[in-house]
């Protein structure tokens, strides 16, 4: 009762300011025939798991649909903390494992905020793996809903990212847990993203349940923390 956990707000007035500056990005054509699917954010040993079962739904997906594969490029961007020569790669080595390394490109230094955004803006689809650290909250997810395009993410079933993505609507949600194979997980991925084509399908997400994760919420709520260990009384 003494601990209050805010994680980084949701701003969907910066996707406002990318638009109307015109904010340009680098790392894909989002006019040149292939379909884009991007996540951004930092990778690491923690979430191979959730990456391999992804990229191995990928890959099944095109056994039985290669003409429909053969138009989807997966983007990792900003994967690594390191800059130069240090940065290291994550994805890369899994899907050229898988077979699939023609469908993958890894950019694994750090872009701009608002390039981020504007990515995301662009993107055909987005895709957020997660840890396998069942105590990790991605707050960048919020900017992934704010981008109104089709969601999936995969993250540990403890992670609070699953409850946040079931109240709000805000796309495809696969789970994992201990007991789990890398085969299990890809095939429900299969299920709820590939088979379906959830990748193409318009969000309805719930933006009334999404509130309390705005930048105006997340305020409101640290205000009333200063005001009960001040002793004030909140309006």
């Amino acid at each position: 009762s003494q601990f209050t956990t805010l994680p980084f707000a949701a701003t969907p007035r910066d996707f406002e300011i990318v638009a109307q500056e015109n904010v340009l990005q680098k790392q894909f054509d989002p006019g040149d025939g292939f379909e884009h699917w991007v996540y951004i954010g930092r990778c690491g040993p923690d979430m191979r798991f959730s990456l391999t079962s992804l990229l191995t739904a990928f890959r099944m997906f095109r056994e039985t649909n290669p003409a429909r594969a053969a138009s989807i490029k997966m983007h990792f961007i900003g994967t690594d903390y390191a800059s130069g020569d240090r940065a290291r790669y994550w994805v890369e080595p899994i899907a050229s494992a898988l077979g699939i390394g023609d469908h993958v490109v890894e950019m694994p230094h750090r872009i701009g905020y608002f390039e981020l955004l504007r990515c995301l803006q662009q993107a055909h689809a987005l895709v957020v793996p997660g840890s396998d650290d069942p105590r990790y909250t991605a707050s960048k997810l919020y900017p992934y809903i704010s981008a109104k395009r089709p969601l999936l993410t995969v993250f540990h079933e403890d992670s609070s990212v699953n409850q946040i993505m079931q109240s709000t609507n805000a796309g495809v949600n696969v789970s994992f847990g201990g007991g789990d194979s890398i085969q299990n997980v890809a095939s429900r991925i299969a299920s709820l993203w590939f088979d379906c084509s959830a990748f193409t399908r318009e969000v309805e997400t719930d933006w009334d349940a999404f509130e309390p994760f705005t930048a105006q919420e997340m305020t409101r709520t640290l205000a009333q923390i200063f005001d009960k260990v001040s002793g004030k009384a909140t309006s």
